[in-house]
């Protein structure tokens, strides 16, 4: 029993000096690493500057700025053009004026645009009681129909329930347009009957020269034709014109510019005199030959007389420029010679 306790305190001897040493040996290994490593040079790394972006921006240089003026916020209209027309009658005898012929001749492309001299403003039919309201352009049914001039579309239908002239049923498929033309006080109306189409519904809004229709032979006609109306002041049929002072005016086969005439023929007191036939004839530059001859009346109808702008009683358009011989008979045989120029109206006033 001795024996085995001396044996336990050596045993315990023994792993006490065995654990020392191991302490010593292990800080001796230690210090020598650290030693060697405090031995070898450091990297010393700078910390990143602190960057503006994740991406460099690219530089961008000055450019120029306009010159942006302060706008007004409130609507601006446009300035309107003021436009002064030479109108009113002529108090000479003669009177050479610029006219107004501020209207589209109503037919688009390859239409006749010619006014049917057979059946004129103010003139009569056969067995007719009742003047021409307007002028007739004679063309194939569908050839297309252009607004006059910018409007608004105040009718677009038939008068076989509403009467647009004397009597219902005679107009056919019609368009009246309301035009508001620089230079005038009054609204201007034209109207397209006879159509075989209508391409716009009332209330739009159309431009000069925009296809509105297409001719046709509806109402009480016997071919395919046109009818145009001018009417000044009022959509009445007791307010037309002659439209052939008011359209655009032409040029003939040779590139040369019509002219127009207006005239009136009255007795002192100034009332208009009724002259059922006048000769209007052109002469050669030599002025002893007839070179055109055209036949012509003053308008049918009380109505038709002496209305603004140019208080006419009689009235031709697309004339060839030159001298013209006019004669009629009142109390006697009566001629006149009159100018007619390029692309201006020339007003005569007759006083026998």
């Amino acid at each position: 029993m001795k024996n085995k306790v001396i044996l336990y305190i050596v045993a315990a001897v023994l792993m006490l000096a065995v654990g020392s040493l191991a302490c010593i040996l292990t800080s001796r290994v230690f210090n020598s690493v650290n030693s060697s490593r405090s031995s070898q040079p450091t990297l010393e790394i700078a910390a990143p500057a602190p960057t503006q972006a994740l991406t460099q921006q690219p530089e961008i240089l000055p450019t120029e700025q306009p010159d942006i003026q302060p706008t007004n916020t409130e609507a601006v209209s446009e300035p309107t053009q003021t436009i002064s027309l030479d109108l009113g009658p002529c108090e000479e005898e003669v009177c050479i004026r610029e006219g107004a012929f501020v209207l589209l001749r109503p037919l688009g492309e390859n239409g006749r645009v010619t006014v049917d001299p057979s059946y004129r403003y103010g003139e009569f039919r056969k067995n007719s009681r009742y003047p021409n309201l307007g002028v007739e352009f004679l063309n194939s049914t569908g050839t297309p129909v252009v607004a006059a001039a910018q409007g608004t579309v105040l009718v677009a239908g038939n008068d076989s329930q509403t009467a647009y002239e004397r009597r219902t049923n005679q107009y056919g498929n019609l368009i009246i347009l309301e035009h508001s033309l620089a230079g005038f006080d009054q609204p201007v109306y034209t109207l397209y009957a006879h159509l075989s189409d209508i391409l716009v519904e009332r209330g739009d809004t159309v431009s000069a020269g925009q296809e509105i229709g297409r001719v046709g032979s509806s109402g009480n006609v016997s071919g395919s034709v046109l009818h145009f109306e001018v009417r000044v002041g009022e959509n009445s049929y007791s307010a037309v014109r002659n439209p052939e002072l008011w359209l655009a005016t032409w040029q003939d086969d040779n590139g040369q510019t019509l002219g127009a005439l207006a005239g009136r023929i009255i007795d002192r007191q100034g009332t208009v005199i009724n002259i059922p036939n006048i000769v209007a004839e052109l002469l050669d530059p030599a002025g002893e030959s007839v070179v055109e001859r055209t036949y012509l009346r003053t308008y049918g109808g009380e109505s038709l007389l002496g209305q603004a702008p140019w208080g006419e009683s009689f009235g031709l358009g697309d004339l060839t420029p030159g001298t013209y011989k006019l004669s009629f008979l009142l109390n006697g045989y009566q001629q006149r010679l009159v100018e007619i120029q390029p692309g201006k109206l020339t007003l005569l006033t007759i006083i026998p």
